[in-house]
């Protein structure tokens, strides 16, 4: 999981995947593929909240 920007200390719950392939709920192969990697999500979260602030301040000027 490294590779995906997981810390080595993340510990995923839920099934593994058997052979068979008949999980109910999600298995942990999915969740770590379908995942946005950590420190992509920080600075994807941190570029919309620079945008969501210069829009704040543009729109809150007072004259």
């Amino acid at each position: 999981m490294r590779i995906q920007g997981f810390p080595d200390n993340y510990i995923l719950t839920g099934p593994i995947r058997g052979r068979s392939g008949k999980v109910r709920f999600l298995d942990q192969h999915r969740q770590v593929a379908n995942s946005v990697p950590p420190p992509m999500a920080k600075i994807l979260a941190h570029e919309i909240k620079t945008i969501l602030c210069q829009d704040y301040l543009k729109f809150s000027v007072t004259p």
